[in-house]
């Protein structure tokens, strides 16, 4: 049995396709497992998240809906925190993988702390409301000295 599996590049989403394949293969150990690395338009251009204090959903989706309506791959796997609130009836989420320990970190803190996830910036600012908060990409958050990172 060949089996194509879709996810983005980043190290984040290939440790997750590399779990879940490790979890077929328990099953199916003669499976033949391709990862397919695909770019999104996250990926390629990631100015439009950056600007939007709200955060695009669906950017970092796109091309593997594509890519599974055309075919390409068998399924893909993907961060659920990425995905649009509005998923398209064609390609429904079928399965969830176990969860890892769930609990969020505060490193830092102070007047300003970043997070690269909307639902950790509105927790944040419920919990701490004397504090401005930023939504970033994890990257930029990083290289930008902020004081506070979740």
């Amino acid at each position: 049995m060949k089996i194509k599996i879709g996810t983005r590049a980043s190290p984040l989403a290939l440790a997750q396709t590399e779990i879940i394949a490790r979890e077929i293969l328990k099953f199916y150990p003669r499976a033949e497992i391709s990862i397919i690395k695909i770019k999104t338009s996250g990926d390629k251009n990631m100015s439009p998240f950056s600007s939007d204090p709200n955060g695009i959903k669906g950017l970092f989706t796109l091309e593997l809906e594509k890519a599974l309506l055309n075919h390409e791959i068998d399924f893909a796997v993907h961060s659920l925190k990425d995905l649009p609130a509005n998923i398209n009836k064609n390609l429904p989420v079928v399965a969830y993988s176990k969860r890892a320990d769930v609990r969020d970190a505060l490193v830092g803190g102070g007047e300003l702390i970043g997070s690269s996830s909307l639902r950790r910036r509105l927790q944040l600012e419920k919990i701490f409301p004397f504090a401005a908060t930023l939504t970033r990409v994890w990257r930029s958050l990083t290289r930008e000295n902020i004081p506070g990172l979740c």
